[in-house]
């Protein structure tokens, strides 16, 4: 037998990624000639501008190739010496579109200035630098988007983001040609906008005392006073750097709800005139913007004044979502103000309220654009609405000829999990990955012919509430962002998934070089724990990653020193025979409880750890006799060894719409056992409980079953257990219940452990 592999270090598995670089988003239309016959430079790469009508363009292309190439890019007007490329201005239908061509003797990219910058983003992917030789295949491309608005959002209310971070994100969705950065500047949880007319905006509603830590249903809290704006003179500079890059920026500055900030800076803004503090939780909040004072829309016109001369955009985003009415209800003023106005409810109010504002803003030479609750009561004469509800909203504004920009929340909120949340970091929830993003189509079903020239495109959405760093903010964004760059630059029906993942590859190597910090989970490998002729182990099969690795690490109950093993599942089956281990197919058998670290990905990168505790339940069968509240679930999870939490939307638990619970186990054979746990979950605000009793009958025929007095029983949010006397059983009666809350509850259970 050939010597055992031991802990060997994951660099060994590590290998260069080579192959040609390619364009993300894809070019619509291109043609590649021989490979043979190649544009090549040495030192730098000399671009010729003879109309002088590009400057500021190669500027920024200047600081992109030295950045993430370190390569020159020679600027000039005049004559050049050969090979060079030459930008062209020529008038295009579509005012972002390009073309381009190289050859061995030269090139050129001709289109508007948007048009010639995104032609020389898509030059920056093509660069091959090998020392001081730069390459370029011999190409021709005709490219333009699909989509006039290709945006991203960034929340800089709940978690504040600095000015450098900013620019980098313009950067970022620069080079992959994303045109529009929608800013969240006021919330509940912060004021980030300085108006000089209101100093208080950001002096007191932008610092808050305490901020939500830990997931939603752990309602913890810091002791920290949190905060931070951005100065007028601030967004001004990231205005124009934004510009420079052909990126607009669209300010959102939020009404007539979420506006705990503003009220906390100056009541008389809210319906009860009374202090309240900056929020520190997530949420929806009641303290709105009092409808029925004519001072709070004098003060929202002033606000709005200001962000107009700071912002030159067509649009202007006003908010518009999740306002609860129940001030309105009982303030007087409100109520004057339904009355007066003769509007029939609330809702009519909340139009009321956006048709005012649009107004104002109609006469600045700006048009609005809201989350789609503004169309509740009725859309404003010249709204735009943004449809994060699903596609409903756009089909409504569409269909009222009204432009429509798509979001919704299940394929481009971002701050949703887009893995397995036992190896991602912590999430508001919800699951995005990044297929899901790419199969993104802004275009609703349904929608008629006439009514999709309103459709303006879409965007994805950060929201910050768990979002604590840059490097974190990194992370929920690439390579989510490349997938919506290009399912918004092509039409649907153009889209290749399997082409665009090959050519994922190589570009987030580069991004990474470059200091982003990537997720790479849509590289995990998926994985399945079972028991295999009583043996337990683990199936693995590779996702987008042709191989996978696999460290185990055996469970220390011995106290002796721990031996490691890398097990490389299309190899090297002397290294699980060693181990005690088979492997056969995908499948790799694990001698007993331990930790499993996957190595996966281009160059092995992407490393998960599982952790496994196989018990004598283990692949036990199971019998329902209390029917979970899904026909589909897989009783397996419940006895696969994974003990890691997760999330309550996770298929790995079984849920129960009741009080009470009663499971049944054959164990296969006959065992003695002294304990019995179930993991649980307790998740108040979505009306789930944990069970405060455990009891437990035996059997060893299946037929007659004796109660089990406990010797203890231990109740918490994560599990309940019990102790018994060792006691002899195959067949096991399972019974969890005590719920202490009346009326309709569920009760989710992960692993049945028993010793």
């Amino acid at each position: 037998m050939k010597k055992l592999l031991l802990l060997l270090p994951v660099t060994l598995f590590l290998g260069l990624v080579s192959g040609a670089q390619d364009i993300i988003p894809a070019p619509q239309n291109r043609t590649l000639k021989t490979d043979a016959d190649r544009l090549i430079f040495t030192d730098k790469i000399t671009i010729n501008d003879p109309g002088k009508h590009f400057a500021e363009e190669v500027e920024v292309m200047q600081q992109y190739f030295r950045s993430a190439l370190n390569i020159e890019l020679d600027y000039t007007t005049g004559k050049a010496k050969k090979p060079f490329i030459t930008l062209l201005q020529t008038q295009q239908a579509q005012s972002e579109s390009y073309s381009m061509e190289l050859g061995p003797k030269g090139g050129s990219i001709s289109g508007s200035a948007a048009g010639v910058f995104y032609g020389l983003q898509s030059l920056l992917q093509l660069a091959q630098v090998k020392g001081t030789v730069i390459s370029f295949q011999s190409q021709q491309i005709t490219d333009f988007p699909s989509y006039s608005w290709r945006g991203l959002h960034l929340d800089v209310c709940r978690h504040f983001f600095p000015v450098s971070y900013v620019r980098k994100y313009i950067d970022l969705m620069a080079r992959h040609k994303l045109n529009t950065f929608h800013w969240h500047l006021t919330d509940d949880q912060g004021w980030r906008i300085e108006i000089k007319k209101y100093p208080e905006l950001t002096r007191k509603g932008g610092w808050r005392n305490r901020t939500m830590v830990g997931q939603y249903r752990d309602n913890a809290f810091d002791t920290l006073r949190y905060g931070g704006s951005y100065t007028q003179e601030e967004i001004t500079e990231i205005v124009d750097y934004a510009r420079k890059r052909h990126v607009t920026v669209v300010p959102e500055i939020e009404m007539p709800g979420h506006a705990v900030a503003a009220i906390s800076a100056y009541p008389f803004l809210g319906c009860s005139g009374k202090q309240i503090p900056v929020e520190g939780m997530w949420g929806v909040f009641t303290d709105v913007f009092c409808a029925g004072n004519d001072s709070v829309f004098t003060f929202l016109e002033n606000v709005l004044d200001e962000v107009v001369e700071l912002f030159p955009g067509e649009y202007i985003h006003i908010g518009g979502d999740e306002c609860p009415k129940d001030s309105w209800k009982t303030c007087p003023k409100c109520q004057l103000r339904i009355r007066t106005e003769k509007l029939k409810d609330e809702h009519e109010l909340q139009s009321y309220f956006i048709r005012r504002i649009e107004k104002h803003l109609n006469g600045k030479g700006r048009k609005i654009i809201g989350w789609d609750e503004i169309l509740e009561g009725g859309l404003a004469p010249n709204a735009a609405v943004m449809s994060w509800r699903g596609t409903e909203g756009a089909i409504a504004s569409a269909t009222q000829d009204h432009p429509a920009v798509l979001t919704p929340g299940s394929h481009c909120y971002f701050d949703h999990y887009q893995g397995d949340p036992a190896w991602e970091p912590i999430s508001i929830g919800g699951m995005t990955t990044l297929k899901k993003v790419y199969s993104f189509n802004p275009l609703p079903e349904g929608l008629p012919e006439d009514k999709k020239r309103y459709i303006l495109g879409g965007q994805a959405n950060h929201w910050s509430e768990y979002i604590l760093s840059e490097a974190h903010m990194d992370y929920m964004v690439w390579p989510r962002a490349c997938a919506l760059s290009e399912a918004l630059w092509l039409s649907a029906e153009k889209k290749n998934e399997p082409d665009f993942m090959r050519r994922l590859t190589p570009h987030l190597l580069q991004l990474q070089k470059e200091g982003v910090n990537l997720s790479w989970s849509h590289y995990r490998p998926k994985y399945l724990t079972n028991i295999s002729e009583h043996r337990p182990g683990i199936s693995v099969t590779p996702s987008t990653s042709d191989k996978v690795v696999l460290e185990y690490i055996p469970a220390n109950l011995s106290g002796l020193p721990i031996k490691k093993a890398v097990i490389k599942p299309d190899s090297l089956l002397e290294t699980c025979t060693a181990l005690g281990s088979t492997y056969k197919g995908k499948f790799v058998s694990l001698p007993g409880s331990g930790q499993v670290v996957f190595y996966s990905g281009p160059n092995y990168l992407q490393k998960d750890t599982l952790n496994v505790n196989f018990s004598l339940s283990s692949g036990a069968k199971i019998k329902w006799i209390t029917p979970p509240a899904s026909t589909k679930a897989d009783a397996a999870v419940l006895v696969d060894g994974l003990t890691d939490d997760r999330p309550f939307y996770e298929q790995r638990w079984i849920r129960f719409d009741t009080s009470a619970v009663s499971i049944e186990l054959d164990l296969g054979d006959e065992n003695l056992i002294s304990s019995v746990k179930i993991g649980q979950l307790n998740e108040p605000h979505n009306n789930i409980f944990p069970a405060t009793i455990l009891e437990v009958e035996v059997s060893t025929d299946g037929t007659h079953f004796t109660h089990l007095v406990p010797t203890a029983l231990e109740a918490t949010s994560r599990n309940i257990s019990l102790r018994i006397m060792n006691h002899k059983a195959r067949f096991l009666r399972i019974k969890a219940s005590g719920i202490k809350r009346p009326g309709k509850t569920s009760m989710l259970f992960d692993e049945i452990s028993v010793n």
